[in-house]
C-alpha cells in the first residue's frame, strides 16, 4: 500500500510540473507578444507624431535687434498674399530680445512672408522666407 500511494505522489507530482511548465510557457509567450504588441505601438506613435509635428508645425527664433520695440508681427505663408494676424496680440518684443514663435497653421511649407510693425511707426516686411532653413530670424 505505501508503494501505491508512492507512485501516486510520483504521478502526481509529475503531472503538477507538466502543468506549471505548460503555464510558464505559455506566460513566457504571452510577455513576448505582449512586448511585441507594445514596441510596435509605440512606433506607430512616434512616427504619427513626428509625421505630424513636422507637417504642421514650424518652430523659430525671432530676435529683435534694432533701436524700437516690435508692436505687432505677423507671418503668412508665401502664397496667401494676405496678412495672417498679429501674433503679439497686445505684447511687444522689446530691443535686444528675443522669443521662440511657433507656427501651428497645418501646412507642409516652409516658405513664408513676415511683418513687423515697430513702435517708432516703421514697418519691416520680408517675403518668400525658407523658415525651415533659417531657423531664426533678426530684426536690425
Amino acid at each position: 500500500m505505501t508503494k501505491f500511494i508512492y507512485l501516486n505522489e510520483m504521478v502526481c507530482r509529475r503531472i503538477e510540473m507538466r502543468y506549471f511548465l505548460n503555464i510558464y510557457e505559455l506566460s513566457l509567450r504571452n510577455n513576448a507578444l505582449m512586448i511585441n504588441c507594445f514596441k510596435a505601438t509605440v512606433a506607430v506613435v512616434c512616427l504619427v507624431w513626428a509625421g505630424a509635428a513636422s507637417a504642421e508645425d514650424l518652430e523659430f527664433l525671432l530676435s529683435n535687434q534694432s533701436s524700437s520695440p516690435i508692436i505687432a508681427f505677423h507671418v503668412s505663408s508665401a502664397s496667401s498674399g494676405e496678412w495672417e494676424s498679429n501674433l503679439m496680440e497686445g505684447g511687444i518684443l522689446d530691443s535686444g530680445y528675443e522669443i521662440d514663435v511657433l507656427i501651428a497653421d497645418g501646412m507642409e511649407t516652409c516658405e513664408y512672408d513676415i511683418r513687423a510693425d515697430f513702435e517708432d511707426g516703421e514697418v519691416v516686411e520680408d517675403y518668400d522666407l525658407d523658415l525651415c532653413e533659417l531657423g531664426s530670424y533678426t530684426f536690425e
